[in-house]
């Protein structure tokens, strides 16, 4: 029986990393042919991804999910930002070697042990674009899992062309946006605050630029939830977008959060709120 690997790469965050997991288990849970290997970035100044791993590797019934901690990788010196989110760019740049190995080193695994096990697939989130070249040199077919609202990805995949329609930075704009995906015309003081920022913008720019070099975008969320959203992103000139949800971490932060009791205490006073 052949079998299918998909390997994912995210930015080290949690608000990144959880959809990914909850994904692959939902493709294993749809198919058991599929093994899934997420590759990790490490970061030091973020302990609380290790700490999640680790809770994952203990807790997870499956075997066909595997974590891979790539080697770390020095920050870039803070006079190579003008902004802390540009960090992000030159970080997943500084990873491109090590994740290339890490995808060649599988597919030589997979070779030698089952010649009927085959790499079908390497997602990307919305901040790792870069990777798209890694995928290319290898010639694997590359995903994005968009892990925002499908408004928002609306939003990123027309943003290259409201760049080309822009005579001043996003913040100095006096007038509404209009954005195919939004159901009303908004300021921009609505968008992420890092996006009025000249070095915030570029960086998501850079990034939307990429996405229509995908085979495809996943996103979690519904028509039923956002049909406008939805219906705009699919009928526009992108890869064929993909809403999967809602694919929710039922058990939720308590169960590997560090700070437990404040968690508890969180839940406590939810409880305690009439309805």
């Amino acid at each position: 029986m052949t079998k299918f690997e998909v390997v994912f790469i995210t930015t080290p965050a949690i608000g990144q990393l959880v959809p990914i997991v909850e994904f692959a288990h939902h493709l294993i849970n749809c198919d058991p042919r599929f093994s899934i290997t997420i590759l990790i970035v490490t970061l030091p100044q973020r302990p609380l991804v290790n700490t999640y791993v680790q809770s994952c590797v203990a807790t997870s019934a499956s075997t066909n999910i595997n974590f891979v901690h790539l080697p770390p990788v020095d920050l870039p010196s803070p006079d190579q930002l003008q902004s802390s989110i540009g960090c992000i760019s030159l970080f997943a740049e500084r990873h491109k070697p090590h994740v290339k190995q890490a995808i060649t080193n599988l597919m030589a695994t997979e070779s030698d042990l089952d010649s009927d096990r085959r790499l079908v697939g390497f997602f990307i989130d919305l901040f790792t674009t870069s990777m798209i070249d890694v995928a290319n040199e290898l010639d694997i077919p590359c995903y994005l899992h968009f892990q925002s609202t499908a408004e928002f990805l609306g939003f990123m995949l027309h943003l290259p062309v409201l760049d080309t329609q822009l005579t001043t930075e996003l913040a100095e704009l006096d007038t509404e946006l209009v954005i195919p995906s939004f159901v009303n015309p908004v300021p921009p003081s609505v968008l992420p605050s890092v996006m009025l920022e000249k070095d915030g913008y570029s960086f998501f720019l850079q990034n939307a630029r990429r996405y229509v070099e995908t085979k495809g975008i996943i996103i979690n969320t519904f028509s039923e939830l956002e049909p406008h959203a939805l219906n705009s992103v699919s009928t526009s000139q992108v890869p064929p977008v993909y809403p999967i949800g809602p694919v929710l971490d039922l058990t939720g932060s308590a169960q590997w959060h560090p700070d437990r009791a404040q968690h508890e205490r969180i839940m406590r006073w939810l409880d305690d709120q009439p309805p």
